[in-house]
């Protein structure tokens, strides 16, 4: 096939990603029949998520933190002080757990700070499983999200993606809807991320379809009636006119558009966890949609 290369699409986060899916995606634009060839999920490199940072952080943080987990008695106490502070067990805690211990008065010390560092490890160890497991799992519910709009004979993507192609994407996301959480959103970003940088444009614009459906899923309600929710839940390219008819026949004016749009960002704020992938591309969503608005009022 003419234009063929062999890239690699986004990895997962973590360690031990295995699980691999091979397509095409191939362009209708500009008259260029060429295919770019996609490899999703390879294994990254074993550093796990809990990569040195630099210089680490100061002593007086690390012994706040070796303080902290030292007065919490309870197992489940110093588990979730873990689990909140997970990047933080990186090489100056473990050099400064030694350190400690070396320095320490007595040997009754010693031997808690020893016991303190097995158990802080089994507990990280037990985090970046689980949390690989979950990436594991997150990237099958998205190759599956991804792959329903693809042609089913071959594996290729067309892009862009037509109405037929988009709908199949929909329905696998709607079929999906409590799998669909906050690990698959923040892979589809890594992987959106990595395609942009091998330079894979149709790869990327599959992805963003896939967000754009789950955004407008979440966030449109179960009323038929309503022609905020219609809007919301059809694809961006028939925003406008979708707006422009529900004006022109009265159904929605400036100002029900604006304060129904500002009830739904409400929720997305208010309801959603601060600085999460479900609430960015959500967000990003509803002020795309008000940009798009105001050529039609």
């Amino acid at each position: 096939v003419r234009g063929r290369r062999r890239n690699q699409a986004p990895p997962g986060s973590t360690r031990r990603l295995e699980t691999e899916m091979r397509s095409c995606v191939r362009v209708r634009k500009c008259g260029w029949n060429g295919t770019e060839k996609i490899r999703i999920g390879r294994k990254p490199n074993r550093r796990g998520w809990m990569a040195a940072r630099g210089k680490g952080a100061d002593k007086e943080t690390v012994d706040e933190l070796i303080h902290v987990l030292l007065s919490s008695k309870a197992e489940e106490e110093k588990a979730k002080v873990v689990a909140d502070n997970v990047l933080s067990f990186d090489q100056s805690f473990w050099l400064r757990i030694a350190e400690k211990a070396d320095q320490a008065g007595s040997q009754e010390e010693k031997e808690e700070l020893s016991e303190l560092a097995n158990s802080v490890m089994k507990m990280v160890d037990n985090l970046v499983r689980a949390t690989e497991s979950q990436m594991e799992d997150s990237s099958t519910v998205l190759q599956e999200i991804l792959t329903a709009s693809a042609d089913p004979a071959t594996g290729e993507w067309q892009v862009p993606l037509n109405a037929r192609e988009v709908e199949s994407m929909r329905q696998a996301i709607a079929q999906r809807a409590d799998k669909v959480d906050e690990a698959v959103i923040a892979n589809a970003y890594a992987w959106m991320r990595k395609a942009s940088t091998d330079k894979l444009p149709g790869m990327v614009e599959v992805i963003q379809t896939a967000l754009q459906l789950y955004a407008g899923l979440a966030l449109s309600g179960q009323s038929h009636d309503d022609p905020l929710d219609k809007i919301i839940a059809a694809a961006p390219a028939d925003w406008e006119k979708l707006l422009r008819e529900e004006v022109e026949a009265g159904r929605l004016s400036e100002d029900a558009f604006q304060e129904g749009l500002q009830k739904r960002m409400e929720g997305v704020v208010i309801g959603l966890e601060s600085g999460s992938y479900r609430q960015r591309v959500q967000a990003e969503y509803l002020k795309e949609l008000e940009t798009r608005a105001k050529s039609i009022f």
